[in-house]
């Protein structure tokens, strides 16, 4: 503890960090933080978020800590998930360690507001999702994909493919190489063939509108999934071979490491 605020007396002065430096800095909060000094941190944080997208990084995961410590866990979590996006390496395993719990009870919560939708669901062609993996065959509308060339097209193309969906009369979760996106649902309505679905995300409570445009209502073989007023287009069929398989469990792995709630163990892969 000395030792970290001895170095970092030199180090402030800096009008641009180095990597040692910001890492002294950090110990040295994350100690006042732990002794019950955070106000000495936050000032310090003040002046380091804008030297820089690391130490930006630092402010956001120390400043969750700190919220964390003070058991206001919706602003810790809301920090601690920016920092990670940020690039602060010990966000992701402190998230999924200590906010296990948290998650769960958002989870709770936000399936309670669609209780009395259940029974509808189950009556509706959303049933013939359940029990499915849906995995993306192809992208409509990727048209922003013309700026790359070659390789890097292809790249980004793979990326957009790599997309697996579940769904469950209660839950919608939507994987892909780069993040698992876990929601409950509700319908609101129903146009022909394209269903209008009203999301709230576990993480963050947000809500946001998606359209499934059926093949079939009764056997669809596909289904367009895209947000409303999106001009581009998932096209998602069930997983049926074994090669499906190999790369849904490819996709899988990648997403649940991205993953802070603990999918498995709710059963829904």
């Amino acid at each position: 503890y000395e030792a970290a605020l001895a170095h970092t007396e030199t180090g402030m002065a800096q009008e641009t960090p180095s990597v040692s430096d910001l890492q002294w800095r950090q110990l040295r909060n994350l100690l006042w933080i732990d002794l019950g000094q955070g106000e000495r941190a936050k000032t310090d944080y003040q002046a380091l978020v804008t030297e820089g997208s690391a130490a930006e990084a630092a402010t956001h995961f120390g400043m969750g800590y700190w919220a964390f410590q003070q058991n206001n866990l919706e602003r810790a979590y809301k920090l601690l998930r920016s920092a990670e996006h940020l690039g602060a390496p010990a966000a992701l395993p402190f998230l999924k360690k200590h906010f296990q719990d948290y998650l769960l009870q958002q989870k709770e919560a936000t399936m309670a507001q669609y209780a009395n939708d259940l029974e509808q669901l189950k009556t509706t062609p959303l049933r013939h999702l359940f029990g499915k993996v849906w995995i993306c065959e192809q992208v409509e509308g990727a048209e922003r994909l013309n700026a790359y060339e070659g390789d890097l097209k292809a790249m980004a193309l793979a990326t957009l493919k790599s997309r697996c969906m579940v769904w469950t009369a209660q839950l919608w979760l939507d994987m892909s190489l780069q993040m698992a996106n876990l929601c409950a649902y509700r319908l609101v309505k129903q146009n022909g063939n394209t269903l209008h679905l009203e999301l709230t995300a576990i993480e963050t409570g947000a809500t946001s509108t998606l359209l499934l445009d059926y093949s079939d209502l009764e056997a669809p073989t596909t289904i367009a999934v895209h947000a409303a007023g999106s001009k581009g287009a998932f096209i998602m069929r069930p997983v049926d071979s074994a090669e499906d398989l190999a790369r849904y469990e490819r996709i899988k792995q990648q997403s649940l490491q991205r993953s802070i709630l603990d999918l498995e163990a709710l059963e829904l892969l």
